[in-house]
């Protein structure tokens, strides 16, 4: 295979970097219980599988999309 592959798990500064959100946030939602993140066992540092990131993916296209709007009304 000579595609690169993507890791299987990922930072607080690379998940706050591809969802758009800052690094504060994705703690307060650990701290709140909303995404709790697996701990680096060398260092205790947040990782996020990469399982969760894509399930982040997607909710953020539903709230982005036409389908959200039906839920503010």
């Amino acid at each position: 295979m000579t595609g690169k592959q993507s890791p299987e798990f990922y930072t607080i500064a690379q998940v706050a970097d591809i969802l758009g959100v800052t690094k504060e946030t994705l703690r307060r939602w650990d701290n709140n219980g909303s995404l709790v993140p697996q701990r680096h066992p060398e260092n205790n540092y947040r990782v996020y599988h990469r399982s969760q990131l894509e399930h982040l993916e997607q909710a953020q296209i539903l709230f982005k999309s036409d389908w959200n709007a039906e839920f503010k009304t």
